[in-house]
């Protein structure tokens, strides 16, 4: 009578049987519309609209850091402020995140015996670095007569985690091109 729960099927095994992992199936991935044809299908920038737009070589290195840069900033600000943060599309912005895909900086990370001051002073470099964001797009919007659509373009690429059309695309690259000089 085997004792023991039942063997998975599903798994690498060495000469002695033991176990060492499950065979992870990539075929769902690479069959993603947008990983067709790429490179590296597996690419993880492929896994965002910002990192297509790299792999796609539609900005450049410089706007992708800028982008995820701005994101991080973003929602470290709604955080602080208490703010959920993702739309009903995209969740993923959370989970990349919580999965480590952001290297978030010292100011964004709240210490659990930090004294009043210290708090103060890490919320207001938060609000800071967005404040300076914001304002510099939309300063960008008055000098290039577009109003709040560079911010907008910025929102819905780099937060939203949307596909750009051609109009937005360029918004999108003029508005990381500015945030790169403030958060780079």
């Amino acid at each position: 009578m085997a004792r023991g729960r039942p063997r998975k099927n599903n798994v690498i095994r060495d000469a002695s049987g033991k176990s060492r992992g499950e065979i992870v199936d990539f075929s769902v991935i690479v069959n993603q519309p947008h990983r067709r044809g790429a490179k590296d299908p597996r690419s993880q920038l492929l896994g965002y609209p910002l990192g297509r737009l790299y792999v796609e070589t539609r900005i450049s290195e410089d706007q992708l850091k800028a982008g995820d840069a701005w994101a991080m900033a973003v929602v470290a600000y709604a955080n602080q402020q208490g703010v959920a943060l993702h739309s009903v599309r995209s969740g993923s912005l959370g989970e990349r995140i919580s999965a480590g895909f952001y290297q978030w900086g010292a100011d964004d990370i709240p210490r659990i015996h930090e004294d009043e001051d210290a708090r103060r002073k890490r919320e207001q470099r938060v609000k800071g670095r967005y404040d300076s964001c914001f304002e510099a797009l939309a300063e960008l919007g008055r000098i290039h007569g577009r109003g709040n659509k560079i911010a907008i373009a910025v929102r819905f690429v780099c937060i939203e985690e949307r596909y750009p059309n051609e109009e937005q695309l360029g918004d999108l690259r003029i508005g990381l091109n500015a945030i790169h000089r403030i958060l780079c």
